[in-house]
């Protein structure tokens, strides 16, 4: 996500401590980047992730070359491990979206897929309207 994208999810959630965690998780990244990034993007943070002052922004690092089939294999096992614990994230997430608060997987996954629809049923008559 681009810093932009990490300070506007923040500031929408409701638990922003809990957010700080979840954005680390979902950028594979740890919450003291998160931190500092949400402070040089003018947020107000949490009493104990009050930051001295805004860090500079990171410079982009150089392309990496790979060419090692190890390497591809880690790759792999660190994007499965990220995105597992993004989907733990959203299932939290949906989880404090759902009335009463209490859902397991199936209904999360119930929840989504009606959301789906609903926007696609939306995008189908955005794209009628637009004919």
């Amino acid at each position: 996500m681009s810093d932009a994208m990490i300070a506007s999810e923040y500031r929408q959630a409701k638990q922003k401590q809990k957010q700080i965690h979840i954005l680390a998780d979902l950028n594979g990244t740890d919450t003291k980047t998160i931190v500092e990034i949400l402070t040089r993007e003018g947020c107000e943070l949490p009493g104990n992730y009050k930051a001295k002052k805004p860090a500079p922004a990171p410079e982009a690092a150089p392309e990496v070359v790979q060419e090692h089939p190890l390497l591809d294999q880690l790759q792999k096992a660190d994007h499965d491990r990220m995105m597992t614990k993004a989907r733990l994230a959203a299932l939290d997430t949906i989880q404090d979206m759902m009335p009463g608060g209490n859902c397991d997987e199936d209904d999360a996954l119930w929840f989504v897929e009606r959301l789906r629809g609903i926007f696609a049923m939306l995008e189908m008559m955005e794209a009628q309207n637009g004919q």
